[in-house]
């Protein structure tokens, strides 16, 4: 897909606008993405929609934009993993252009899926294609509580396990 990258001060606008969303309602949410192809900017849309913790219902209007033309979506997972839901995949399908999913707007790492729909196919694509200033880093996941393991009979202290989340660069 010919386009340029979301900048970083889009994209750390909608992560922020999902994260707010979470804490108050702990539910998904979307946006909708335009593009202006001779401008190579995006126009963000935040449509009227209805939420719960696993699931968002949006007015999905043909809204139009002088220059622009609809491209895509963003949504979250709430609190959950990014990936493309079966209904994300219906919602979908009749709708080319790029989709994105956010998960675990309650963590400092963030999931993303990226993807792009053309003729009811889904493409994976790494999202720092698509995104300006996100970067996936290895971090440890947080110790709530001391984990145990027997080595040799004897009780041992388990390591925090090593995960992957995304960051962004954004002040």
């Amino acid at each position: 897909l010919d386009v340029a990258k979301i900048t970083m001060r889009q994209f750390t606008q909608i992560l922020s606008l999902f994260r707010e969303v979470y804490k108050k309602f702990h539910s998904e949410a979307n946006i909708i993405l335009h593009y202006n192809k001779k401008r190579k900017r995006y126009r963000i849309d935040v449509p009227k929609q209805g939420v719960t913790g696993a699931s968002v219902e949006y007015v999905n209007g043909e809204d139009t934009y002088k220059d622009y033309i609809r491209i895509g979506t963003i949504h979250s997972h709430a609190n959950m993993s990014a990936f493309h839901s079966g209904t994300d995949q219906h919602d979908e399908e009749s709708w080319d252009g790029l989709h994105i999913t956010l998960g675990k707007m309650n963590e400092d790492y963030f999931d993303i899926s990226c993807s792009i729909m053309s003729g009811g196919q889904r493409f994976m694509v790494q999202p720092e294609d698509y995104i300006e200033g996100v970067e996936l880093v290895e971090y440890e996941e947080e110790v709530k509580y001391q984990r145990y393991k027997w080595v040799d009979g004897k009780q041992v202290i388990m390591e925090p396990d090593k995960k992957l989340g995304y960051v962004t660069h954004a002040p």
